[in-house]
């Protein structure tokens, strides 16, 4: 939502907008971004063994550059043949051309907030599970080094109500 609301500007630039109101749609543009972007990739690996998450590394990237590249190319598609219509007004052509390819990115980014809403919500199978605790397993699943192992053994023994641990293989020296 943050990120189609930051677009609107861009949509509705004149050439008289001021260059800082652009500049702070940007900033709120990555914020909306990265805050999106982080839980949804943490949330791909919830649930998978360790065995896989390399795999499972390598498919979100894949499938994340390989949307990107596309979604690129449809947006430059979309601009180019919106700046060739309005050819004959110059350059206010060529801007009214940006704000038609502005608008059709508002609207991919409509489509994907009412597709966001139809994914389900998912879970590791445990005892009093909570999201936090899902959401706190999958990032520390993408961590690296011993300490990763350490918390969440600490983690799975707090949810099953156990006081003591017993480290992992992997964090002995």
């Amino acid at each position: 939502m943050v990120v189609a609301l930051a677009t609107l500007p861009f949509a509705l630039a004149t050439a008289h907008t001021p260059e800082w109101w652009l500049v702070a749609t940007v900033v709120l543009r990555g914020i909306g971004l990265g805050a999106v972007t982080i839980p949804v990739m943490a949330s791909a690996y919830i649930g998978l063994d360790q065995t896989v998450m390399a795999d499972a590394s390598i498919i979100t990237r894949t499938a994340r550059q390989i949307g990107r590249s596309f979604g690129i190319a449809v947006l430059a598609v979309v601009l180019e043949r919106a700046i060739a219509q309005h050819a004959s007004a110059g350059l206010r052509g060529v801007a009214a051309g940006f704000d038609v390819a502005f608008w059709w990115s508002i609207a991919f980014t409509a489509v994907a907030i009412v597709l966001a809403l139809w994914l389900p919500a998912r879970s590791i199978p445990s005892r009093g599970n909570t999201l936090l605790k899902t959401s706190a397993l999958a990032v520390l699943s993408l961590s690296k080094g011993s300490a990763r192992m350490t918390l969440r053994t600490r983690l799975r023994c707090a949810s099953s109500g156990r006081t003591e641990h017993r480290p992992s293989r992997r964090s002995r020296t």
